[in-house]
């Protein structure tokens, strides 16, 4: 059985920590949560994480309450963990923290009343499954001209934790991005086009 991918939330509302580990209930995924930054911290120095997903307005390092505390701790976790990717969480829809958020290295930025359950869930499956699965496809097809689905699921050996159905729907997403195309036999080819993965 494949291991799980895991999550970590760091936000100091219980409301929104409950609501994601309601969401992250039925999807497959580990979700681990800490509520402030010193929590997230140690916990991203301690565990292995697939994705991070941080509210910007929490407890800071040194335990005061603080705007930008999570903007604070994606450069810590940019310093000690770079590869982890980072979604940010905010209650304001400013333009600046959102640039500030995406020029140190978020991946994304959700307004917290504005988020849905299917769009958070999507958002990680494209950030821990799709990315990695575009670079194999692409590296698989390199060698080939074309594979069957079926035959191409088996090779990816490599993505660990994707269940059939979620490999199914990412290739849905790729084949509707244009990426891929393929026929009613499943068989796969990277699409003739400028803009190829």
């Amino acid at each position: 059985m494949a291991k799980k991918k895991s999550i970590l939330l760091v936000d100091d509302e219980q409301m929104i920590r409950d609501e994601f580990k309601l969401i992250f209930s039925e999807t497959g995924y580990k979700l681990d949560v800490a509520t402030n930054s010193i929590e997230g911290l140690h916990e991203i120095k301690s565990r292995c994480y697939n994705l991070v997903i941080l509210d910007i307005k929490m407890p800071d390092i040194n335990g005061q309450q603080s705007n930008r505390a999570g903007l604070d701790l994606l450069m810590e976790i940019r310093k000690i963990k770079p590869d982890i990717p980072v979604i940010m969480l905010t209650a304001l829809d400013e333009a600046t923290t959102a640039t500030e958020a995406a020029k140190n290295g978020a991946v994304e930025y959700f307004v917290k009343d504005k988020f849905n359950a299917r769009s958070i869930v999507e958002k990680c499956d494209e950030i821990i499954f799709l990315k990695p699965l575009e670079r194999e496809i692409k590296r698989i097809l390199t060698c080939r001209n074309q594979i069957n689905m079926y035959h191409l699921y088996k090779e990816l050996d490599s993505i660990e934790g994707l269940e059939t159905a979620r490999f199914k729907t990412i290739l849905d997403k790729l084949e509707k991005d244009n990426k891929i195309k393929m026929d009613s036999q499943f068989n796969i080819k990277i699409k003739e086009k400028k803009g190829r993965m």
